[in-house]
């Protein structure tokens, strides 16, 4: 059975992927708060011509 990697070697990869996971979701917060804020003015353009 072969020693793992040394862990400093997989840190940057570590890092890498967690920031590129970060940025992901960074994302799609930005999509859900957009997609709220369109369903509210929905929601009020609604609610004015009842």
């Amino acid at each position: 059975m072969r020693p793992h990697p040394r862990p400093v070697l997989l840190a940057p990869l570590l890092l890498q992927e967690v920031q590129k996971q970060q940025s992901q979701v960074a994302e799609l917060r930005a999509e859900n708060a957009e997609q709220s804020r369109l369903l509210r003015e929905r929601a009020e353009q609604m609610e004015a011509m009842e």
